[in-house]
């Protein structure tokens, strides 16, 4: 499997991700079983590059509270986003380097 084939699979199984320093954070734990956990371990620094490091972005939508995609869409403008199930979009934000 491969990092974009693994978060099609969260997305399928309404697993949203998100990146919190280093570490990957997949919710619910309850739709993951171990073969997806151990994909994630395996995958995570391809995962965490897809997932922009150095952006942030909500793993819940501001406004009604859905989960937001597992992955981040690049707008034309060269931004960063997400999106949740009801449609709205969120703008990703550029952390301070440490």
């Amino acid at each position: 499997m491969t990092a974009p084939d693994l978060l099609a699979e969260l997305d399928r199984r309404g697993v949203t991700v998100r990146v919190v320093g280093d570490s990957l954070h997949l919710r619910p734990s309850a739709a993951l079983d171990e073969p997806l956990r151990t994909e994630a371990r395996r995958l995570k620094p391809e995962l965490l590059r897809l997932l922009a490091p150095g952006v942030s972005a909500p793993a819940e939508c501001p406004r009604c509270g859905e989960p937001t995609a597992p992955y981040l869409l690049i707008r034309p403008d060269g931004a960063g986003a997400v999106v949740c199930a009801r449609g709205h979009w969120t703008p990703a934000r550029r952390e301070a380097a440490s």
